[in-house]
């Protein structure tokens, strides 16, 4: 019997939490083209998107009451996906609307996360030694195992950590 092997991978980031905000800057969003101070980068596709504000560009989003994040997930990753918030690190999980932010993969060699208090970027690194490599596998692995929707509800339980993606545009 043959058997071929699959293996899925993330979109392709840059290692360095410095590299990635640089890379990430001026990366206009992939539905309204506006460069954006606060975006998110979708870690199955590899499009980058508006978070902060309402992405103008995307009527359905208006029509179905949601904002970009869970419709971009809706209508293009089957209704889970995985984003990643260049300015902070950190990640995103959705499905189906509901959401939960996770720590970011970017860790010094001693294991400390990135934040805003961390004044050199250079030092945070998704790798082996500080476990943040471990953290990114950890996320790919509910994904492939289709454990998104048990991961938002457990992150759920705690109010200070979850959230409704859903964002109710003024008209």
């Amino acid at each position: 019997m043959l058997c071929c092997e699959y293996s899925f991978e993330l979109c392709e980031i840059p290692r360095n939490f410095k590299s990635l905000q640089l890379h990430f800057y001026k990366t206009p969003c992939h539905y309204c083209n506006a460069q954006v101070q606060h975006s998110v980068t979708c870690l199955l596709c590899g499009v980058t998107m508006c978070y902060s504000r309402p992405c103008g560009s995307v009527q359905e989003t208006k029509a179905a009451n949601e904002g970009v994040l869970s419709w971009h997930a809706r209508v293009h990753e089957g209704g889970g996906s995985i984003y990643l918030q260049p300015n902070d690190g950190t990640i995103l999980l959705l499905q189906n609307g509901a959401g939960a932010t996770f720590d970011t993969p970017f860790r010094s060699k001693y294991g400390e996360l990135v934040g805003p208090s961390s004044t050199d970027g250079g030092a945070f690194n998704i790798d082996e030694h500080g476990g943040g490599q471990g953290a990114l596998d950890s996320i790919k692995k509910l994904y492939v195992d289709s454990q998104l929707a048990n991961a938002v509800l457990q992150q759920r339980k705690n109010p200070d950590s979850a959230y409704k993606i859903y964002l109710k545009h003024a008209i």
